[in-house]
């Protein structure tokens, strides 16, 4: 959580302008987003509080244009995929020479479960995350966004097999995969395809634990940042860390309501 304080009198921060997440709205195209929220026992519009979800959360997202009545709308994430370097070597589950515990097997046979299709060349798997410690979740697809990092060390793996050269797996919204011979949907300032793996059996699936430079791209620190320490101090600090882009965002708030001058937000003028 985090907390901005202004004194009474003073001009109070634009939380809209630099909070509010852009999506796709299919009538309108990249929005900038309205918080809606639901009325439950919970919350209400009146009594705000609780967690963004469609299914099970208190409020949504939704396009702030009434010609396609306010339609709900996800906001733009950045994909777990996007901070995984599938060039890194994985052993196939079935070559393993120390077999994995029971507890993580079943994780992984339950993702295999979820998110595979029957092809013709065996399945087609969409890479998937493994959530090893903490919350409810235990797998969630490497489309979706990396769950939380904490200092206590690495709780993630990933699951894929090895990837066909004939079909695209977009990594946002509710896109399907295609093959790759059809023309490629709208490409964004982030590298947001990538190709779905095939394999026979689960045991030919690659797994291996997030590494730590996966664990800091996911947090949108830059390839480039130095961390200064060993691999446990290193994800200490990332799972300590504020994600870059929060803190620049709430330090442009704060000084442009301090100034009185206008500060660009990148993502506003990414859409201008």
């Amino acid at each position: 959580m985090y907390v901005v304080f202004w004194r009474k009198g003073e001009r109070a921060p634009d939380f809209g302008k630099w909070l509010r997440p852009y999506g796709t709205c299919p009538r309108h195209g990249r929005v900038q987003l309205l918080q809606s929220w639901k009325r439950t026992k919970m919350c209400s519009p009146e009594r705000p509080w609780g967690v963004y979800g469609i299914k099970t959360g208190q409020y949504v997202y939704r396009c702030p244009r009434v010609e396609c009545r306010h339609q709900i709308v996800e906001p733009q994430v950045r994909a777990a995929a996007e901070a995984i370097d599938f060039t890194l070597p994985a052993e196939m589950i079935g070559e393993r020479r120390t077999p994995l515990v029971a507890n993580t097997m079943r994780k992984i046979r339950d993702g295999w479960e979820r998110y595979r299709r029957a092809a013709e060349m065996g399945h087609v798997i969409e890479p998937y995350m493994i959530e090893l410690h903490g919350g409810g979740s235990t797998h969630r697809p490497a489309s979706q966004p990396i769950s939380t990092l904490t200092a206590g060390g690495i709780n993630h793996g990933i699951v894929y097999a090895d990837r066909a050269p004939y079909e695209l797996l977009p990594y946002y919204g509710t896109s399907k995969t295609q093959p790759a011979t059809v023309p490629m949907p709208t490409l964004t300032t982030r590298d947001r395809h990538g190709l779905v793996g095939y394999a026979e059996s689960l045991e030919q699936c690659r797994y291996r634990m997030i590494r730590s430079s996966e664990a800091a791209r996911a947090m949108e620190f830059p390839d480039s940042y130095v961390f200064l320490g060993d691999r446990d101090q290193t994800i200490e600090m990332i799972g300590n860390a504020v994600t870059p882009n929060v803190g620049r965002d709430l330090v442009g708030m704060v000084v442009e309501a301090l100034t009185g001058e206008e500060v660009t937000c990148p993502d506003i003028a990414m859409a201008a």
